[in-house]
This record gives structure tokens, C-alpha cells and sequence, in this order.
């Protein structure tokens, strides 16, 4: 992955760059520090995704690792 960050430019550009989750229409801004981090490749693999309410995070971690 860190590879992949690179060559596209999100370690140059984070702000130009979305994550987007496919199965809920929701986007999240790339921040410099997670670019710089992989870009590095010293990330670890995990996401902090945040959501208006504790029931859509529920559901969006359901459906991502399979449980709670």
C-alpha cells in the first residue's frame, strides 16, 4: 500500500485524496499524517472512521470486520 500511496501522490497531496467506503456512500479527507505514515510505511493497517451516531458506527464496523 505504501507503494501504491506513493506512486499516486497521496503522500505529496493528501488533501486531493478521499478514502471512500463503497458500502455506505460515505467519503473521509486523507490527512497528512496518515499519508506521511504509509507513505513511510509505518502504518499499522488500522482506520479510525467516525460517524454522527454510535448505531451508524455500530453498522459500519459490522460490515467491515463482521463484528463489534
Amino acid at each position: 500500500m505504501a507503494e501504491t500511496f506513493r506512486t499516486a501522490g497521496v503522500t505529496e497531496s493528501p488533501g486531493e485524496f478521499e478514502i471512500v467506503r463503497t458500502d455506505a456512500d460515505r467519503r473521509y479527507d486523507v490527512s497528512d499524517g496518515l499519508a506521511a505514515t504509509i507513505g513511510d510505511g509505518e502504518w499499522d493497517g488500522q482506520l479510525r472512521l467516525t460517524d454522527a451516531t454510535e448505531e451508524r458506527a455500530t453498522t459500519a464496523r459490522e460490515r467491515l470486520v463482521g463484528t463489534t
